[in-house]
């Protein structure tokens, strides 16, 4: 770039020779640098209330001057010299609206917040409904339930499989032996029987340490 070329031309007029020198098109200019075409003609005429604020065109001019293969700085001082636009944000310099921006319905607004207050009062009231559970878990005595045998059973095998379920339980004993029992609360013995009455005792301790017995009675019978 010649100095008395600087002189004599705008930086618009500029880089439209160059372009022009270059063999290149508007058309391919805009394709390959990526510059809308409409953008690189205002720079070009130095039509400037078609181009962006100063905090967009820096860096716009700088993107073309890079596809020419120009001094990029030297380009920037050379626009600012010819037309005295100055390429920092001014105060009144403000960011172009989006026209394709989406612009929310009042109503539509309002049932949003409406919406998101129901959520919101949603989540607190299971947060809340967890809490009361959790709490009743520690609070409640443990529970046991018997599947088998039933009540006061007679039977004349010696030997029977206990079944049964333990709620709210931390540790079960069943004839004063610690028994295991899966995730469920679910559990099984095996117990060989007396002949005659025959007692048996659970024992299961909540998480507060809190005992529930059970008692429950199972006939051996000779006949």
């Amino acid at each position: 770039m010649k100095t008395d070329e600087k002189v004599e031309l705008t930086c618009g007029m500029y880089l439209k020779k160059v372009r022009e020198q270059k063999g290149i098109t508007l058309d391919k200019a805009s394709q390959d640098s990526r510059i809308i075409k409409r953008l690189i003609q205002a720079i070009e005429n130095d039509d400037y209330n078609s181009l962006p604020p100063p905090v967009y065109l820096k860096g716009l001019i700088k993107k073309y001057a890079h596809y020419l293969h120009l001094d990029e700085e030297e380009i920037l001082k050379f626009y600012q010299k010819s037309n005295g636009r100055k390429l920092t944000p001014g105060d009144k310099d403000l960011l172009p609206q989006n026209r394709f921006a989406y612009k929310q319905h009042p109503l539509l607004k309002i049932f949003s917040q409406i919406f998101g207050q129901i959520i919101r009062y949603s989540l607190l009231l299971i947060i809340l409904f967890y809490l009361v559970f959790e709490i009743m878990q520690l609070v409640l005595p443990a529970q046991i339930i018997i599947f088998y045998p039933p009540r006061d059973l007679m039977t004349t095998l010696p030997e029977i499989t206990i079944s049964g379920q333990v709620i709210r339980t931390k540790t079960l004993y069943f004839q004063g032996q610690e028994t295991s029992f899966d995730n469920k609360g679910f559990f099984k013995e095996q117990m060989t029987l007396n002949p005659g009455s025959n007692i048996l005792e659970f024992e299961a301790i909540n998480a507060l340490g809190k005992k529930t017995i059970l008692e429950q009675k199972v006939i051996l019978s000779s006949l």
